[in-house]
């Protein structure tokens, strides 16, 4: 064996384990709805007004968390660094001891690090969204020209800085065709994990269900040729669409894994459905703890119908982002009843 691949699986392995103690047990946090960029596939494109998570609620969270095991937390939006107080959440992650990550669209990768360099020590892992191998993809889908260049740019930053880089990369109909060659442009960038996920349905850029289960045979060929070169993850609930009707399948969020904690201060466990629910807790009123309660009894409601729905063969029981844009509100009407 060459001394450059013992190099490479010897990084490989030092990331894994890196990446596993990190990134669980974890807390998301979408701290503001302001975004420099205006993705057309992105549901918070859809807001016309800045809004943003208090930092009461922030520290409510971060101590209670800790009595919960939580040990790690993402920062997101929108652009997290955009929301007005974000330097005081950095501060607050310190106090309590938290890792964190942030996730970011690059633009912005600068400030960023002028803001968190000195929290280093707990800075996990920054993920940035490439959506495309080429200038022309990435920027036609992100709707800015430039930011393929940007990205690129961010990553080699802050692979200089030895950060670990994660990329996410959002499947739509528009670089569907370079699932690979992004694998591809990730291994030559030197990242060390790339997510893979889908929009929403119904989203103007959405997938066909033969594509949604092509992103998903591509993926795991991507798997197989890498190995243990990058660590390859995709996010089952973007998937289920097109696998659920070969097996009874719920996707990660609905098996509660990861709790977010939306701008508005509420608990939901799916960014893109739960949000609009007018019944979901807020952490003000009830607390963390009781919030994730309730998310839970909604969440086996659904499943629990779901089954039932599997069972006698409906058609709508087949794609769980559907399923549960349908009756996630009518669960939390009854679950905040009780």
């Amino acid at each position: 064996m060459s001394d450059q691949v013992e190099k490479i699986k010897h990084n490989w392995i030092d990331e894994v384990r890196y990446s596993r103690r990190v990134l669980t047990p974890l807390i998301s946090f979408i701290i503001t709805n302001r975004c420099n960029f205006n993705c057309p596939h992105c549901s918070r494109s859809l807001s016309n007004f800045d809004k943003d998570l208090s930092v009461s609620t922030f520290e409510m969270v971060l101590r209670e968390g800790k009595k919960m095991n939580f040990s790690t937390v993402s920062l997101t939006g929108g652009e997290a660094i955009l929301h007005p107080r974000f330097k005081e959440f950095l501060k607050l992650l310190k106090k309590y001891d938290y890792r964190f990550n942030f996730v970011s669209n690059g633009w912005l990768y600068e400030d960023y690090w002028n803001d968190v360099k000195d929290y280093k020590d707990n800075l996990a892992a920054i993920f940035l969204s490439l959506d495309g191998a080429t200038a022309e993809i990435h920027d036609a889908v992100r709707n800015r020209i430039g930011s393929f260049d940007r990205v690129i740019e961010a990553i080699k930053f802050y692979r200089d800085k030895k950060i670990p880089v994660g990329i996410n990369f959002c499947i739509t109909g528009d670089n569907y065709h370079q699932i690979e060659k992004v694998a591809d442009l990730c291994l030559e960038l030197g990242v060390w994990s790339i997510k893979y996920l889908t929009i929403i349905p119904s989203s103007k850029s959405d997938l066909s269900v033969n594509e949604r289960l092509g992103a998903a045979i591509m993926v795991s060929r991507i798997q197989n040729k890498l190995g243990e070169k990058v660590f390859i993850s995709r996010s089952t609930q973007c998937f289920n669409g097109a696998e659920s009707s070969k097996v009874v399948d719920f996707c990660n969020i609905l098996n509660c894994q990861q709790p977010s904690i939306d701008y508005d201060g509420g608990v939901i466990f799916c960014c893109d459905i739960f949000r609009g629910c007018k019944n979901k807790p807020l952490i003000k009123n009830v607390g963390f703890k009781r919030s994730i309660e309730i998310n839970l009894d909604v969440i086996l409601e659904i499943k629990k119908k779901r089954l039932s729905d599997l069972f006698k063969n409906s058609k709508e029981a087949l794609n769980t982002c559907d399923y549960c844009n349908k009756y996630a509100e009518k669960y939390f009407d009854l679950v905040s009843e009780k």
